[in-house]
């Protein structure tokens, strides 16, 4: 907002963050765009060239005791990652009685070596950013349908953006462990 001129050397953006289903912090939220849901929603209506990673992608990312495994075998650095792996991220593996911690942010790292990866939708997005009941919520709506004039080009109120669906987290580990195993 201070600097708009910095926007024309930005390439693109890709984020971790925003949750389509139940957030990780309230029901409607996930921890990024609730910590900051003004500076998100800032982020969604800036126009540049935005790819979301949502929660609901990134709690597919299992580290389960089989890849934490093939994480352990893959060197030296592997070894440590790997016990670092099995104190990370408890509490969310108990509540969601996941077989193993989801890695977050290492997603968007995965996703800038191999975009191929993931399964990508182009849409309409915004952040909630007035009710005390769903601050930072990630609202999504198809394009032809989320903008008064058809176009989905959204405006203050929310921007285009493309939204990670899915991702091959087999692929997914089997690129950490390539990427573990040259350190």
């Amino acid at each position: 907002i201070k600097s708009p001129q910095i926007a024309e050397r930005i390439d693109r953006v890709v984020v971790m963050g925003g949750a389509v289903g139940a957030g990780n912090v309230t029901s409607a939220a996930e921890f990024n765009f609730f910590a900051d849901p003004h500076a998100a929603q800032v982020v969604i209506t800036s126009g540049l060239d935005l790819t979301l990673i949502p929660l609901d992608v990134t709690q597919t990312a299992l580290a389960t005791p089989a890849r934490r495994a093939q994480i352990a075998a893959a060197g030296p650095v592997g070894a440590v990652v790997a016990r670092m792996l099995n104190h990370y991220g408890l509490r969310e593996q108990q509540e969601m009685k996941f077989a193993g911690p989801p890695l977050h942010d290492p997603c968007v790292i995965a996703y800038l070596l191999r975009p191929d990866l993931f399964e990508l939708e182009r849409c309409f997005a915004a952040i909630e950013t007035q009710s005390s009941l769903t601050l930072g919520r990630l609202v999504v709506g198809r394009l032809a349908s989320s903008s008064s004039d058809g176009s989905g080009q959204g405006g203050e109120n929310g921007g285009t953006i493309t939204m990670a669906k899915a991702i091959d987290a087999d692929g997914f580990y089997r690129l950490l462990v390539e990427c573990l195993a040259c350190l």
